[in-house]
């Protein structure tokens, strides 16, 4: 009977997290489709002769409080993205492969990245401190590693993700463009 009380915590744990997880999901989701929609409307009413480049564009629809979250987690880029041109070349290949041509999407992206690594451990420290008093310092010590480790590289599994769709609808559209480019011809 002893051992069944052990579990309580961890399967709390768990719990949270999928809340945490799920909740995070919805909002993503809800922001994303406000978005795409603010964009579809701004693409039907737009005039053709009116185009901007595509920073300004962007740069005027966006919330002032989404222009402030870029404008940290830029800055924050800058300090800690890396300085050898080799590394620059191939994320900004990346960035491009994704369709991410903004000029500051590499410090946003090394922003993210190191705001991620920080955020994830500290948030898990606080919640430990205020709710999961039984676990032991190593079991904390060890979540915290591996959420600093899972800030770092979620950032890259979602650039990995976004070039394989665009590379998807790229392929996905081809056929459209060629038999486009016959009937014009």
């Amino acid at each position: 009977m002893q051992t069944s009380t052990v579990y309580i915590p961890i399967f709390i744990s768990g719990l949270m997290f999928l809340v945490i997880l799920m909740l995070f999901w919805g909002i993503f989701h809800y922001f994303r489709g406000r978005a795409k929609r603010a964009k579809l409307l701004e693409r039907v009413t737009e005039s053709s002769e009116n185009r901007e480049p595509n920073d300004k564009k962007s740069s005027k629809s966006m919330s002032p409080a989404k222009k402030r979250i870029l404008t940290f987690l830029s800055s924050l880029g800058k300090r800690v993205a890396p300085d050898e041109p080799a590394d620059y070349r191939y994320t900004r290949i990346r960035f491009l492969k994704a369709g991410l041509r903004q000029t500051n999407t590499q410090a946003i992206f090394w922003g993210t990245k190191t705001f991620l690594m920080i955020c994830l451990p500290v948030c898990f420290f606080i919640v430990r401190l205020s709710v999961f008093k039984l676990f032991e310092t190593s079991a904390v010590l060890a979540v915290c590693v591996v959420l600093a480790l899972l800030g770092f590289y979620l950032p890259d599994a979602w650039l990995s993700i976004k070039i394989a769709r665009r590379r998807e609808k790229i392929i996905k559209g081809l056929p459209d463009a060629l038999d486009l480019l016959v009937v014009c011809v």
